[in-house]
């Protein structure tokens, strides 16, 4: 009698170690809610990816449009240069050859 009530002990004891259905279906359901946080995580971070990418096209975009106007800015003011420096030469031609300028009264 006492081998068997040493091993109802022994079984009551592993017993109360073990998991209950209830303590299974707990952990299930905790799984699950760990599986969609994960899922939802990964949604949030594709859409911040294709958010950061968008800056990026338009930071580059942006990069692109400035050194254009630079270079139209550089041109524009080659541009000016080459003009009054014609302007001071025929200014001065016309001045040698006492040709009176045609807009200035």
């Amino acid at each position: 009698m006492a081998d068997t009530n040493d091993l109802l002990k022994a079984i009551e004891s592993i017993k109360k170690d073990m998991a209950t259905k209830s303590d299974l279906a707990t952990v299930k359901n905790d799984l699950q809610d760990v599986k969609q946080d994960i899922a939802n995580v990964k949604q949030i971070q594709g859409q911040q990816k294709t958010m950061a990418e968008a800056v990026l096209a338009g930071q580059q975009e942006l990069q692109k449009t400035a050194a254009r106007e630079v270079t139209v800015m550089k041109f524009a003011e080659r541009l000016t240069r080459k003009v009054n420096d014609h302007e001071e030469r025929i200014t001065e031609l016309e001045k040698e050859a006492g040709i009176p300028h045609p807009h200035k009264h």
